[in-house]
């Protein structure tokens, strides 16, 4: 069964604090990983959960929620 997703009913700011939320979350993982190469990966998708906050943020500013 489908399921839909919860954009539609959140703001651009509710969106950009759950990335900023998630990128921290990657970034303690990636501080707890003792394998370089999959540190590193971590760390990458930390990095794009911080660029789309970023991003909506950015929006937000030209933009009402």
């Amino acid at each position: 069964m489908a399921r839909e997703m919860d954009f539609p009913t959140t703001t651009a700011r509710e969106r950009a604090a759950h990335y900023e939320h998630e990128a921290e979350k990657f970034r303690r993982m990636a501080g707890a990983e003792p394998v370089e190469h999959i540190r590193q990966e971590l760390l990458a998708v930390a990095e794009q959960y911080r660029r789309l906050a970023e991003s909506l943020n950015t929006r937000r500013r030209f933009t009402i929620d």
